[in-house]
């Protein structure tokens, strides 16, 4: 698999790229497929996706829900953006 996205109604839950694939226009090409979503929520620490959906026209909207992982609390940031297409 060479990546995948996950789409819930507006939200775009998950956009994957296998990181032998960065660079290679596969999660732009992944991310037109969720043209319709307007909402996502994004690791905090994640810089390299930030910097991804930012360039794609997504706005910071302000902190999301911490999600538990392996008992472990990760904070996440939303983001927003007008529907394309």
């Amino acid at each position: 698999m060479i990546g995948f996205i996950e789409v819930a109604g507006d939200q775009l839950r998950a956009l994957y790229v296998d990181p032998r694939f960065w660079g290679t226009g596969v999660a732009t090409a992944l991310h037109r497929r969720a043209a319709a979503c307007t909402q996502l929520e994004v690791i905090a620490a994640n810089a390299r996706a930030r910097r991804f959906y930012e360039r794609e026209g997504w706005t910071l909207a302000g902190e999301g829900e911490p999600h538990d992982f392996d008992g472990r609390l990760v904070p996440f940031v939303r983001y927003a953006r007008a529907p394309q297409g």
